[in-house]
């Protein structure tokens, strides 16, 4: 693939580009590790320019400075996708937030229909009479206590059931939101993937306008092998049944971090996995 013949240059190859942008990409986060990641790529990117422009030929710094505008547009793009991304994520965290509060709201239902129960026997009726239920009822007194004790169980497991209810959609939701999240992850990783393969080939277009050659692969793999190895390691790593069995309602939140790890020794035991 290769023309020993033809001048070329070892200083970038398309896939140092590739792994370069995707080190920039950590000016994007927060953390320190990825910032101090990023720093050193565009030190060595200034070093290979610097490198480039010491060839009288001229070629090198031809073909250093069409890899660099193209990096430069690559890495445009990412961050557009990786603010994309985020916007994805809050607008996500929002609306599970509003459906968050409707159960909260529906607790605090529970707690008031349990005090409401119990003080039934003695409400007030009318503002001003001060006459209690139990008094316009005339019930003797072990009726009236039984009936008090009989509201205050009623409130009591109608409390629990609506905790209970309350508690389980409150896990489904969170589990939902994970799953939603991974999603948006799982299309971002994608567009990466794409750019990453487009500015490969850019790279290795200029290289080829310049040098007269492809760049040479090593190890026998396509320009497509060597980007998706540089991201396969970020990728989830769900069950292959997750999505079929998120649309039918069958993980709960005991179950959804076998489902999300994706370990096949794990999943294989779950009921729900196919053989």
């Amino acid at each position: 693939m290769s023309n020993t013949n033809t001048i070329s240059t070892s200083l970038l190859s398309p896939i140092a580009a590739v792994n370069l942008v995707w080190a920039m990409t950590g000016s994007f986060a927060d953390d320190v590790q990825s910032k101090l990641n990023s720093s050193r790529a565009e030190a060595e990117m200034k070093d290979i320019k610097e490198e480039a422009e010491k060839d009288k030929t001229g070629k090198k710094t031809e073909y250093i400075q069409c890899a660099i505008t193209a990096m430069e547009a690559s890495l445009r793009s990412i961050e557009t996708v990786y603010k994309g991304r985020n916007l994805n994520f809050d607008e996500n965290e929002k609306l599970r937030n509003t459906y968050l509060e409707s159960v909260k709201e529906s607790l605090e239902f529970g707690q008031k229909a349990k005090d409401v129960l119990k003080s039934l026997p003695m409400m007030t009726i009318g503002a001003a009479s001060g006459i209690t239920l139990a008094e316009i009822l005339n019930l003797p007194d072990v009726i009236f206590w039984a009936l008090g004790l009989a509201l205050t169980a009623t409130g009591y497991f109608f409390n629990i059931w609506i905790v209970n209810r309350t508690r389980k959609y409150k896990q489904k939701q969170y589990v939902i939101q994970d799953y939603e999240r991974n999603l948006y992850y799982i299309q971002y990783v994608d567009r990466i993937a794409v750019l990453l393969n487009t500015l490969y080939k850019d790279v290795d277009r200029a290289h080829n306008k310049v040098f007269g050659l492809k760049y040479p692969i090593d190890g026998g793999k396509t320009e497509q092998e060597l980007v998706d190895n540089l991201l396969q390691g970020i990728r989830p790593s769900y069950c292959r049944y997750v999505h079929e069995h998120m649309k039918q309602r069958v993980i709960t939140s005991d179950r959804w971090a076998i489902c999300e790890s994706g370990n096949p020794q794990v999943t294989a035991l779950c009921r729900y996995w196919k053989k």
